[in-house]
């Protein structure tokens, strides 16, 4: 039962801080998914449309949903796949970048605030249990 334990303990710090986070999307007009994908996007020089869906484990459909408010916003811009004509491309735009990083100086603040009672080296032990438990989970076999 300790492992189920451990589960719901990250499920409950997860949900805790997502809930503090989310409030600096939703000042800017953009869902969590929105602003996954806009984090996404900014870390490729280009990333190819249904890879991100797929990687994210949602509908085609509603993923190009997503692209359009995220592009009507001007945040993104899709751009034809030099590599095949059938796909396309996304990219970050300069508004999509500066606004990703006006959000990202939120949450890193919030993120000082939530933590200023954990030392130095508190922080580096659960950074690196979490860090080496992702690594492992991305190695295992699913």
């Amino acid at each position: 039962m300790k492992w189920v334990a451990l589960l719901a303990l990250f499920k409950r710090v997860n949900w805790k801080l997502g809930r503090r986070i989310v409030l600096f999307f939703k000042e800017e007009n953009l869902t969590p998914t929105e602003m996954v994908v806009m984090l996404l996007v900014s870390k490729k020089d280009k990333c190819a449309i249904t890879k991100m869906a797929d990687y994210l484990g949602v509908p085609f459909s509603t993923f190009t949903e997503v692209l359009d408010r995220l592009e009507s916003k001007g945040l993104i811009e899709r751009i034809p796949n030099p590599k095949s004509r059938r796909s396309m491309l996304v990219i970050s735009t300069s508004s999509g970048l500066e606004l990703l990083d006006k959000i990202e100086r939120k949450i890193e603040m919030k993120m000082e605030e939530i933590f200023k009672e954990l030392s130095e080296d508190t922080y580096h032990q659960i950074f690196n249990v979490l860090n080496a438990l992702n690594e492992y989970l991305n190695d295992e076999e699913v």
